[in-house]
């Protein structure tokens, strides 16, 4: 293993397509602990190895062939295939066959020594998963940060990127059950006067607790939460052209509908009527 590693390879290769999203990009992806995240469409000449990267990877493949090194040698790795690498530890990938291996990948940093890695090991491991969610995160954030890139669309791409890499990362670790049902909740009910005292008792915390875990698994405070639920909800209400806005604003909890449209130009970056307008030009 030490000869393999002997060297640092870092070649694309000229037939190569890959599309990259920066936390300068995306500002969330920093919150959630990302450095980069993107997808490749590789081709003759693409090898990576990295002999001590600072950082864990996550690897899905979503069509074609590759290889990947673990301890158990070289192994092939096609769709639906996952290869996750610790920190500071030796891994390598590379191009193989006549077919583009298409595959998605996210870097991720931990902020201290204290700080659990992403992925845990001493070695690079290979695993099975549905690769779809992942993909479809990755590219659907790539997508916005390289044309509207409204900045609240970027944030719930970014999470989603997050929640499907910690999925694969940590398959045990899918998030409070209590957090689950509270925004369940609010979801169903997004009219009702919510405040942080009733939304700590729906889910059996305290206030202070509540906070702690809603800024960790959704880097929203709960009352930023709730306003991103309801304006989620405003957005397909809208997208219906079945209401009109004053409808909609008190669907969502807002009584005065100018509270609501200067409230969802914030989230949005469009007035609700630039937003129906936009929607139904789509």
């Amino acid at each position: 293993m030490s000869t393999l590693f002997f060297r640092e390879i870092h070649n694309i290769g000229g037939r190569t397509r890959e599309g990259l999203v920066t936390p300068e990009m995306a500002p969330a992806l920093n919150a959630y602990g990302f450095r980069l995240v993107g997808w490749s469409e590789a081709r003759e000449g693409f090898a990576f190895t990295r002999r001590s990267p600072d950082f864990s990877q996550i690897l899905v493949v979503v069509s074609g062939i590759g290889e990947a090194w673990t301890e158990e040698g070289w192994q092939r790795i096609g769709p639906g295939g996952a290869y996750l690498t610790p920190p500071h530890v030796p891994h390598s990938y590379r191009f193989l066959g006549t077919e583009t291996w298409s595959f998605v990948w996210a870097m991720h940093t931990t902020a201290s020594l204290r700080e659990r890695p992403f992925i845990s090991g001493n070695s690079p491991v290979r695993t099975a998963v549905n690769p779809q969610p992942l993909s479809a995160a990755i590219r659907g954030l790539y997508s916005e940060a390289m044309n509207e890139a409204v900045t609240a669309v970027t944030d719930d791409w970014a999470r989603l990127v997050s929640l499907y890499s910690r999925r694969i990362a940590r398959p045990g670790d899918t998030g409070d059950p209590r957090l689950r049902r509270l925004w369940e909740s609010v979801a169903n009910d997004p009219s009702y006067d919510w405040n942080i005292q009733e939304l700590a008792a729906r889910a059996d915390l305290s206030g202070e607790h509540l906070r702690r875990l809603c800024q960790r698994e959704t880097n929203r405070s709960p009352i930023q939460q709730v306003t991103h639920l309801r304006m989620r909800h405003a957005a397909a209400l809208l997208l219906r052209d079945a209401y009109p806005i004053s409808d909609i604003a008190s669907r969502i909890g807002y009584e005065n509908p100018f509270a609501f449209t200067a409230a969802f130009k914030r989230f949005h970056g469009l007035s609700p009527a630039a937003f129906r307008k936009k929607g139904s030009q789509a």
